[in-house]
């Protein structure tokens, strides 16, 4: 039987069990302070503390007799216990403000990390592994759907430059480096790419705004919002959409972590975002002008002319609408843009549905500041 010591649950190794031999190079000393077997006894997980204050996450796999090891200097950033998934796909990880689930047989690469807002307290698999449930020390509960996880992504890896999407939001064209095509992706209930750009001779004139590829119809850019992420980076301090330029005034102080949106038309409102961390880096008003979009190095948030922020993805860059307003991209920030050393921009653009029953459908999947009653009466969501 399990028993418990200053809260944690060990669970004595069985004598038929053989662990795989350490590595010779790995000298082990310290106390083990939590050991327990993945749900089918394929995997034996223990909790290391070293005596030089290193503490350690090893797991065991008796079908390879291997080990996989992670090492953290700091054991108060684990405020959750470890758990496998049911079917032992994964082994979560809580770490402070984040979920890392990774394969048991390489605990350092995440395959999945999932942000809450606030140090996870909880965290637990539910509905046969294809849920997480988590509770922050706010006593907050976000809920994660597997299923639905990751957000789609557009790229291959290339460095983009320029975005083209369709007046519909449902065609995107990538630009690369030296106005190379990168591809075309066209959403039909999931986005997917438009055939083999090399294989089918596809080719992007940048003179004619034209993408031609054999076996599709000719894209004429002209007709297509665009972004470009050399303009953003050369106007580093031009932090709105030039779309917006002649309906809205953006004023910010020198920290950036603010700005104040005025309306220069129609109602004519003014409104004050606070909330962000680090500088925004960029800004954005939905088409229908009822939604202002805000994005940092860390964090994509959204707001109504009432200064609400109702919905917050953990992730940073720059976003911009798509122009239906039914979704907004995003180009993730990378950590070579602040410190130089040959950026050349982000490889790939994230795309997040964005209707107001779709977005709370999203939130309550995937446990990104969940709505309150009142936000749900607020935007019509039962």
């Amino acid at each position: 039987m399990p028993f418990l010591l200053d809260g944690w649950t060990l669970e004595p190794l069985r004598t038929s069990d053989q662990l795989p031999e350490v590595p010779e190079e790995e000298y082990r000393a310290g106390f083990i302070n939590q050991q327990f077997y993945s749900p089918q006894k394929k995997y034996y997980f223990e909790a290391r503390h070293e005596h030089n204050g290193d503490y350690y996450l090893e797991v065991a796999s008796f079908q390879d007799q291997s080990w996989s090891s992670r090492k953290f200097l700091e054991v108060e950033n684990l405020f959750a216990t470890p758990s496998f998934s049911p079917t032992e796909e994964y082994l979560m990880i809580p770490e402070q403000n984040r979920l890392d689930l990774c394969s048991p047989r390489n605990i350092n690469e995440p395959v999945h990390q999932l942000f809450a807002p606030n140090a996870v307290k909880q965290a637990y698999f539910a509905a046969k592994g294809k849920k997480i449930f988590a509770q922050t020390f706010d006593e907050r509960y976000y809920e994660w759907d597997l299923n639905a996880y990751p957000i789609p992504t557009l790229g291959n890896q290339e460095p983009i430059t320029k975005i083209y999407y369709s007046p519909d939001g449902k065609t995107m064209v990538l630009e690369g480096m030296d106005s190379a095509l990168i591809g075309v992706w066209v959403f039909d209930q999931t986005w997917k790419k438009r055939g083999n750009p090399q294989a089918d001779g596809a080719k992007l004139d940048i003179n004619q705004l034209t993408v031609s590829q054999k076996g599709y119809p000719t894209i004429n850019l002209s007709e297509y919002a665009s972004f470009s992420m050399q303009e953003a980076l050369d106007n580093y301090d031009q932090i709105h959409s030039e779309i917006n330029k002649d309906k809205y005034q953006f004023t910010h102080p020198d920290s950036r972590r603010s700005v104040t949106v005025t309306e220069l038309l129609s109602k004519r409102r003014s409104v004050e975002l606070l909330g962000h961390m680090r500088p925004i880096l960029s800004i954005a008003v939905s088409p229908d002008g009822e939604s202002i979009l805000t994005c940092s190095s860390e964090e994509v948030k959204l707001w109504d002319w009432n200064g609400n922020n109702y919905f917050s993805i953990h992730k940073g860059g720059r976003a911009d609408f798509a122009s239906d307003g039914n979704s907004i991209y995003l180009l993730p920030w990378d950590s070579e843009e602040e410190f130089g050393g040959g950026y050349d921009g982000p490889t790939n653009v994230e795309i997040y549905t964005l209707s107001a029953k779709v977005l709370s459908d999203w939130v309550n999947a995937h446990g990104v500041y969940r709505l309150s009653k009142a936000d749900r009466l607020k935007y019509g969501v039962n």
